[in-house]
């Protein structure tokens, strides 16, 4: 069973699941219309209104549990893996639950910030980073930076909000349209390519992971449009380092 069909990798992940022979997939949906209600993979659609509280959220999955007798729960973004981390005791009586971490570890891992904090106090490789909170002065900070910097919102994911800023007029012209609606991280920016380790783990311990390294780039994009998978033991062995330290348990994408 999966909670979250309406979130952005629930369709890709259901097509990933029709691949295997004699797998069932039930899907829970906030939106009554989601494209993965159509897809020839699924055995059920369940729909269930927009709710906003985490005992609702968790009424409705127990109710779909009950229904449909699902052998295990697959959370696959951010609000349902916490969710079913931090309810793991309530959950786990009624289904198998795919690997998640514990709520302490995701939270740490989510923000941004924390994040950064987490890897200077445990002497891991890491930009310098500020925060940047929206009662700041911009020229306080300005005064502070070596540029090119890169701005990141504190939580999000897929690069959304991510900028590269060249220098303290694109930085106020940045500043100029900001909503001051949410904390962001500066960080040192460093010209070069991606590589990224995938992992599922136990316990802090990595079962299987991939790396991933970006290969093609357009003209004056920072983002890569192409990746090949890599063998590549210095980026495997902090991976393993921050998998240990956080004891992490489920998925990651470093």
């Amino acid at each position: 069973m999966i909670p979250d069909g309406d979130t952005p990798n629930a369709l890709s992940i259901v097509r990933c699941l029709g691949e295997i022979k004699k797998i069932k997939v039930f899907v829970l949906s906030r939106d009554k219309k989601h494209p993965i209600r159509y897809s020839r993979h699924i055995s059920k659609f369940i729909y269930y209104p927009k709710i906003g509280t985490e005992e609702d959220k968790l009424k409705a999955i127990i109710d779909a549990i009950e229904e449909t007798k699902a052998d295990i729960l697959l959370p696959i973004d951010i609000e349902f893996i916490r969710l079913v981390s931090s309810n793991k005791d309530v959950l786990s009586k009624l289904i198998a639950l795919a690997p998640v971490p514990e709520v302490d570890a995701f939270d740490k891992a989510n923000d941004k910030w924390l994040l950064s904090k987490w890897l200077k106090e445990n002497n891991l490789p890491h930009p310098e980073t500020i925060l940047f909170k929206p009662t700041d002065s911009i020229d306080k900070v300005i005064s502070t930076l070596t540029f090119p910097i890169i701005l990141k919102p504190t939580i999000g994911f897929g690069g959304k909000g991510i900028e590269i800023i060249k220098d303290p007029k694109e930085l106020l012209n940045w500043y100029n349209k900001y909503n001051q609606a949410e904390d962001y991280i500066i960080q040192t920016y460093i010209k070069g390519y991606d590589i990224d380790c995938s992992v599922i783990s136990i316990d802090g311990k990595i079962i299987i992971h991939t790396i991933q390294k970006s290969i093609k780039y357009l003209t004056d994009d920072p983002w890569s449009y192409a990746m090949e998978f890599a063998d590549n033991q210095d980026v495997y062995k902090i991976v393993q380092e921050i998998v240990e330290k956080f004891n992490w348990t489920g998925v990651n994408n470093i």
